[in-house]
This record gives structure tokens, sequence and C-alpha cells, in this order.
């Protein structure tokens, strides 16, 4: 076969004209350099994390939308907080962020195999548990990877409410809901035994469960804060702490204001306790931490990891 330059002359006909037969070569040879192409680590991660959040959030997306409709499971964020859907979306943004890029390790090809298996099993919690595992061997592998180590941190983070948060719950949740009905009753004034407050009125008691519990809150808005900080490579110092802790107290008061009304009267508790008391209240939450994240944002000044 006789080449001229780096062209094979049996891709031609005698015109000159590129065959069938030399097209398909070339897009062979373009397909297998782009298969020979090493992935970075920061691409094969970032695909890891993106599949384990979508397998983690699938069952609340789903029954909302069987349950609500499309239009309704839209405006809700299909039950999954805009919080949460932000750190996920920040995970998977910042570990594509790194600076410098290197391949993927044999180690990290065994790993994502091994969660992956973990990622195909239909079950939001075991999703949520190989997350667990896939952040803590991404941070402590990822030494000269800033973007990725921070991509862990917002995935543990984005763990609280699903699972830390119930973790905690777990193990102290009866004393948290007396803790609400403590504030509650501290505001009204009226008796408080247990996760039991009195009615103002005295004619019945309201009885605090654990989705009444300000911990749910509190989680999403630890998330929330780790996330802005991490996202935007600040470390913790006592201002972020402190804003941290603002938003937390924010929250804890906005949903003990709301139990607070449901006390006044039966009339009042389905008012407050009803869709238009939760709607006012998650967007009393919501502006309350973005507020306070922005505010994190804006006067606490980057560091260099």
């Amino acid at each position: 076969m006789i080449h001229h330059g780096s062209v094979a002359m049996s891709d031609y006909d005698g015109r000159g004209v590129e065959t069938t037969a030399g097209r398909r070569t070339d897009a062979v040879r373009f397909f297998m350099s782009a298969v020979k192409a090493p992935v970075s680590r920061e691409a094969f991660f970032a695909a890891l994390l993106t599949i384990g959040f979508a397998n983690a959030l699938i069952d609340s997306c789903l029954y909302t939308v069987q349950t609500d409709g499309w239009l309704n499971a839209l405006i809700e964020t299909f039950g999954v907080s805009v919080f949460l859907w932000g750190a996920c979306v920040a995970a998977v943004i910042k570990s594509l962020k790194g600076q410098v890029s290197s391949p993927v390790r044999q180690a990290d090809l065994a790993v994502g195999a091994l969660l992956c298996l973990g990622f195909l099993v239909p079950v939001s919690l075991l999703s949520w548990a190989t997350l667990g595992a896939l952040a803590p061997y991404l941070y402590f592998s990822s030494r000269g990877s800033p973007a990725l180590k921070a991509a862990a941190i917002i995935a543990l983070a984005a763990m609280l409410p699903s699972i830390w948060g119930r973790l905690v719950f777990a193990v102290v949740g009866s004393h948290v809901l007396h803790l609400d009905a403590l504030l509650v009753g501290s505001i009204m004034g009226t008796a408080v035994i247990g996760n039991t407050v009195a009615f103002r009125e005295g004619s019945d008691v309201l009885i605090i469960y654990s989705p009444c519990s300000s911990v749910h809150n509190v989680s999403l808005a630890i998330m929330w804060l780790t996330t802005v900080v991490t996202f935007q490579d600040r470390k913790w110092n006592f201002r972020s702490v402190s804003y941290c802790l603002a938003a937390c107290a924010a929250v804890v008061a906005i949903n003990v204001c709301r139990m607070a009304v449901m006390t006044l009267s039966v009339e009042w508790y389905e008012l407050a306790h009803g869709p238009v008391g939760a709607n006012i209240a998650n967007w009393l939450n919501v502006v309350a931490i973005l507020i306070i994240g922005f505010q994190a944002m804006r006067n606490d000044a980057p560091e260099t990891r």
C-alpha cells in the first residue's frame, strides 16, 4: 500500500475522491482515540456523585409526581428541599473545578465498581449510605486536589437531612421534642408535659411529633451553610460558625412560632398545621437561610487552602 503523507491511497478512488471506506476508517480511528483517552478523576467522581444523588432522590421525586402531578411536583421541587438540590449540584460542580487534572487510578475504578453495586439497588437509604462511603474515600485520596476534597465535604453535608439528622434524632429525639415543647410553652405561658403543650384556651393539647421537630430544619441550615463555606473555598472560623448558628436559630424560631400559633385554638391549629401554615413556614425558612448564607458569602473573605 502506498501512503501519501498521512493518508492511505486505498481510501481514495481514481479521481482523488474519498470513498466510504475511507470515511469509516477515519471514524474508527477517532472512536479508538476517544476510548483510549484517559478519564480524569474529576470527571469520574463527578459521574459517581451524580449517579449517587440521582438514585438517592429518585424515590421522593417519583412519589411526588404520582401523588401530586407534574405541575405541583415541580412547584414542590419534587418533594426535595431546594437546599438539598443545591448541595447536590454544588458537589458535582465543585468536583469538576479542579485546577490540576489527574487520570483515574486503579483503586478509583475498583471503589467505583463496588459503589455502583450499592447505587443499583433501588433503595434511597442505601444510596445515601453508599455516598457516605464514597465521600471519605474521595476526601482522603485527593490530597492534591482541593476541589475534590471540597466536593467530598459537600457530599457529606448533603447527607445531613437524610442520614445524620435521623441518626441524631433516633438517639436524642425525645429530648429534642421536649425542648421544642418547652420553647412553645414558654412563649404561650401554658403547661408542658413531655412533648405536649396545653392549648391556651385549655381545651386541648398540642402533641409534637418528629415531623414537626426543629431538627429537620436545623439540619438543612447546617447543610447549606457548610455548602456555601466549602464551595467558596473558605475555611471555618468564628464568623462562619456564627452565621451557621444564626441560621439554626432562625429556623428554630420560625418552627417554634408556628407551633405556638397552633396552641391558640383549634381553628388556629388547623390553619397553622395545614397547607397554608406549612407553606408560609417553609418560605420563611428558605428566605432566612438564603439571607444568612448570602451574608456569609459577602462578609467572609476567601482563603487559600
